[in-house]
């Protein structure tokens, strides 16, 4: 998801995965300050994607922008739009994508040196 506070700012990147960290269920925190996306792993047993939200919310950082739409186990929201209409679902695979080439990136890098 995209984080308005985080863009810009290394610091206020590393005290929201700090903070998100401590919750219980979540597994790692990335937010980048370049682009101001954070991705959050975490563990579906023990929190979820409300869960995390309201922290953000309860922290500042959402003000009530983003909102997740229920996704049912075939893959379509109860009104019956694919998963990629959801703006949540839209943002982690952007998220994942950019993480993805990110590290191809680095791989890549450490490779050719």
């Amino acid at each position: 998801m995209k984080i308005q506070a985080v863009k810009g700012s290394p610091q206020a990147a590393d005290l929201l995965a700090q903070r998100l960290r401590r919750d219980e269920g979540v597994l790692s925190v990335h937010a980048n300050p370049v682009t101001g996306n954070v991705l959050v792993h975490f563990d579906p047993t023990v929190t979820g994607v409300e869960a995390i939200l309201g922290r953000l919310r309860d922290m500042g950082y959402l003000n009530g922008h983003v909102a997740p739409q229920p996704v049912a186990a075939n893959g379509k929201s109860p009104a019956g739009a694919s998963v990629l209409a959801n703006p949540w679902t839209k943002t982690l695979v952007q998220v994942a994508a950019e993480a993805a080439v990110q590290s191809a990136v680095r791989h890549l890098i450490t490779a050719l040196l």
